[in-house]
Formats: C-alpha cells, sequence, structure tokens
C-alpha cells in the first residue's frame, strides 16, 4: 500500500474515532476547505493558462488557472465573448505577485483567490459590487488594496491574514461578515464619510449607531480599550488574535458577545462581564491564556461549547447557580486548574468539558450526593469526576467567591481537604512551568493564524511532499500523544469544521 493510501485509511479511522466530537477553533464553513477540489459537470474550456466555462447569460466565467507567470491579465473577451465571471476558486493556491481584471468583470465568486501567498497587487473593476467570502483569505502579501465606491457587502473572512495596515470602507458599503479584518498588521479601519451603515472610532470599526462593535484592529496601540457606551453587542471574531491588549472595559447595556469575539487574545489579563450580558457564543474566550479570574453575568444559564478552550491560567473555578448548562469542551485543556465549585442546580456537563484539565484535584459541590449523581456528565471529563467531591450541602456558590477553603474546614473531609491542598500546590506549579505554551494549536506554520493553510501544510508533510517542513512542531501534536500523524490531522480539519 502507498504512503497516500496508508494515510488515506489512517484518516478514515480517525475520523471514526472522532465522530460526534465538537471541535470548535475558529470559525470557518470546511465545506469552503474543498475549494481546491470543486467539482461541476459543466463543460470547461481552455485558453491559455486559463479554464473556463459558459455562463446561463451565454458570458463567460474564468473557472480555473495553472500558471507560472508573476504577473498576469485575464481577458476582456474570448474569441469574441464577454468575460464577466472570475468563478469560486478560480486562482486559489497560486503564486503569481499580480493581477488585473477587466472592467467586463461583475463578479468575483467565493475563494477567489484563497491562499494566494505571493499576491501583492489587483485592481478590483468598479463593476463588482461585493466581496464575497474568503476572497483574499491568506493573501499574507497583499499590503493594499482599492475597493470601488460600488462595493455593497464584505464577505466573512474577505481579507483574512491580509498585510494591510490600514483599511478604508467605501461609503456604499452596508453589510460586513466576521473575521473581515483579522490580520496581524492591521491598525486601523475607517469609513468613508456618508456611509449609512458603518462609523469609525480612533480606528475601531462599529456600526452607525455605536450598537455593535464590528472589528477591532489587532495591532492598534494601547494595552486596554473602553468600548463606546451605547454598545450592546461585540461581533464575531471582533477582538480575534489580538496579542497586545491586557484589558477590555465593557459597558453596562451590553447584551451579547458574539463567537470567538475574543479568540486568542493571549495577552487579555482583565475583563468585565456587566450582569446584563445573556449570551456569551461559541469559543469566546478561546486560547486567553493570560485570563486567570473572570466573574460570570447573573442572566446567562450555559457556558457554550469550547467558550474557555486553553485558559490555563485559570486556578480556581466557581460556576454560580444560574449557570445550569456546560456546553461540549468548555473549560479544555484548561490546565492550571485545581479546583472547581458547582451548583447544585446545574444540570448537564457535556463531552470533554473539562478535557486535558489533569491539575483538577477537588471538586466543591453544594448538594448532595444524590444531586451530584442526578447531573449527566457526558465523557471525556474524568479529570473532573475522579477527583475528591466535597459534599457542601445546599447555599449555593456566588460569583464573588473565590475560594472554598473555609467551607470545607466544616465538612468530615477536614483532613483529607488539607492534604489535598498541599499536594495541589506543588502539583500547580509543575502544571504552571510545562503548560504554558506559547502557541496557538493547530498553527503550524508558525505565522499566528490557524487557518486552512495549517491543514494543507500537514496533509503535504504526511504525504512527504518535497521541500515540506513543519514550522512548529508542537501546535501539530493535537492528539497530544508525542505522534504527528493524521490522527492529528483529522482533528485540526474538525477544529475548522466546528464538528
Amino acid at each position: 500500500m502507498s504512503i497516500a493510501k496508508r494515510i488515506i485509511a489512517t484518516m478514515a479511522a480517525g475520523t471514526m474515532l472522532f465522530t460526534g466530537v465538537s471541535l470548535r477553533g475558529i470559525t470557518q464553513n470546511f465545506s469552503e476547505v474543498t475549494v481546491l477540489a470543486a467539482s461541476t459537470t459543466t463543460e470547461t474550456y481552455t485558453y491559455g493558462d486559463f479554464e473556463y466555462i459558459f455562463l446561463d447569460d451565454g458570458t463567460i466565467e474564468i473557472s480555473d488557472c495553472s500558471t507560472e507567470e508573476s504577473d498576469i491579465e485575464v481577458p476582456t473577451e474570448i474569441d469574441g465573448v464577454t468575460v464577466t465571471s472570475i468563478g469560486r476558486s478560480a486562482f486559489s493556491d497560486q503564486k503569481f505577485t499580480s493581477i488585473v481584471l477587466p472592467d467586463s468583470i461583475v463578479s468575483i465568486g467565493e475563494s477567489a483567490f484563497y491562499a494566494c501567498y505571493s499576491l501583492t497587487s489587483i485592481t478590483i473593476p468598479g463593476s463588482v459590487t461585493a466581496i464575497k467570502a474568503r476572497t483574499f483569505y491568506s493573501c499574507t502579501k497583499l499590503e493594499d488594496i482599492h475597493l470601488p465606491d460600488g462595493i455593497t457587502s464584505i464577505g466573512d473572512m474577505a481579507f483574512y491574514g491580509c498585510a494591510f495596515t490600514e483599511f478604508i470602507i467605501p461609503a456604499s458599503v452596508t453589510e460586513i461578515g466576521a473575521g473581515v479584518f483579522t490580520m496581524q498588521s492591521i491598525t486601523t479601519i475607517e469609513v468613508e464619510s456618508g456611509n449609512p451603515a458603518y462609523t469609525s472610532v480612533d480606528g475601531v470599526l462599529y456600526t452607525k449607531d455605536l450598537t455593535t462593535l464590528v472589528a477591532y484592529p489587532k495591532n492598534r496601540e494601547g494595552s486596554t480599550y473602553t468600548l463606546a457606551d451605547a454598545t450592546t453587542e461585540i461581533a464575531a471574531n471582533a477582538f480575534a488574535s489580538n496579542t497586545k491588549l491586557t484589558e477590555i472595559i465593557l459597558p453596562e447595556g451590553l447584551t451579547t458577545i458574539g463567537r470567538e469575539a475574543f479568540f486568542y487574545c493571549q495577552s487579555l489579563e482583565t475583563i468585565n462581564l456587566p450582569d446584563t450580558i445573556h449570551f456569551i457564543d461559541e469559543a469566546a474566550f478561546y486560547f486567553c491564556n493570560s485570563l486567570s479570574d473572570l466573574d460570570f453575568p447573573k442572566s446567562i444559564n450555559s457556558i457554550e461549547e469550547s467558550t474557555f478552550w486553553y485558559c490555563y491560567a485559570f486556578t480556581d473555578l466557581v460556576i454560580p447557580e444560574n449557570i445550569t448548562v456546560l456546553g461540549n469542551w468548555a473549560f479544555s485543556k484548561c490546565t492550571g486548574l485545581t479546583t472547581v465549585t458547582l451548583s447544585n442546580t446545574m444540570t448537564e456537563i457535556g463531552g470533554s468539558a473539562f478535557w486535558g484539565c489533569s491539575a483538577i484535584t477537588d471538586v466543591y459541590f453544594y448538594g448532595t450526593e444524590e444531586e451530584w449523581n442526578a447531573i449527566t456528565i457526558d465523557s471525556g471529563n474524568e479529570y473532573l469526576t475522579e477527583a475528591t467531591i466535597h459534599f457542601l450541602g445546599s447555599s449555593n456558590p456566588t460569583t464573588t467567591e473565590t475560594s472554598t477553603t473555609e467551607e470545607t474546614t466544616t465538612t468530615t473531609t477536614e483532613t483529607s481537604t488539607t492534604e489535598l491542598t498541599t499536594e495541589t500546590t506543588a502539583e500547580t506549579s509543575t502544571t504552571q512551568t510545562t503548560t504554558t505554551n506559547d502557541f496557538l494549536p493547530g498553527d503550524c506554520n508558525n505565522d499566528g493564524l490557524f487557518s486552512i493553510s495549517d491543514v494543507v501544510l500537514l496533509q503535504r508533510w504526511l504525504l512527504n511532499v518535497s521541500g515540506t517542513s513543519l514550522n512548529n512542531w508542537e501546535a501539530a501534536d493535537l492528539c497530544e500523544d508525542g505522534q504527528i500523524n493524521a490522527f492529528d490531522l483529522c482533528v485540526m480539519k474538525q477544529m475548522l469544521l466546528g464538528l
């Protein structure tokens, strides 16, 4: 059996192993990950380096391109027929540095220039009205772009990973998706005057009425940021991958924190969560590994999937009585966590909610053993269930409690609790020394972002493609078994899929 077939077989087995597991680490529809292998039954024709198809209106769409040229120009016509469209993924993963599109182009498909790592220059015709999802995803050398005044929408992650330092949104844009401005170099986002939907406040993008913070530039100066008083929502990916902010001050009246809003904010140490918040979406604080303490809002009743994954600065976790459900992977890999305090109002602890929390020694439960046994605790929570459980009666914890030491001295387990505390101190010290990894899981190309580029790199490395190397081995070992194989690739794909 060839190496490729062995890997495919192993991946199939790995996929079966992970069936039903929810791994959420970044917003990405994995249907888009297959952009390099999109299939179609439409007849395809060739013109030089281009492949094209005929659309229903009789015009031409460029569907694919394979070229060694560094500068390319898309023709206005082919055999007398007008070229009006760039198809989905048509130029993905190409190495050219610049491309000129004719004024006849009215549509550019999703992921059209996906992972064009060498692209530095492109001209967008004024007839184009939409920049669709992932159009320039991971165009890591694209430093500047001029959007024509007719653009009305910018899709999810359209410029994810680009090299802009500033971005100007045309007055015509009325719709902006999630993760559009997740890029390492961006310092300011400006909006042209007259835009009815958006505004910029000191380089930070808000909706016109200031009720939603849409995007905070990752490379904006300053370690502290205070949101506008009128803000009621933080959009998905709004602060994603910001490594400068240490403190974020949220206004009273904030109600919603979007998915992955603070994803990979590694330096974030302090954030207040006002009690007006009623929903915190999945993976909101994923890999905020400097965040050590948090008071949960009184108005939420659940912790969603992967919300605090890799927050390994947590040591003593107190879940108040208003929270009754912990989602899958809610506190996974919080490796500094030693004690967990729960209420008898808890009804469900999702799969792997405490997976990888190997330092947990004590669980303090405000309830009886019978009430503890009534909680639905899914698999992957052995570190929680195999810890010493202390039953503390029916008086429930509050968000202001940070220690249960005084409570436990009145129980019959006083002696064992003291001994466990001593052991925990030593264990915590060891854990903190070995687990404060300064890398993003899955980021095997070490570019500070976790994306399809990492999946492609790992896949090529596993296939032993010549010249392929991993820049960060630890980040690739997602199974944490000391080996890098197709099982890690399966986990990586599922993290992008959000399955």
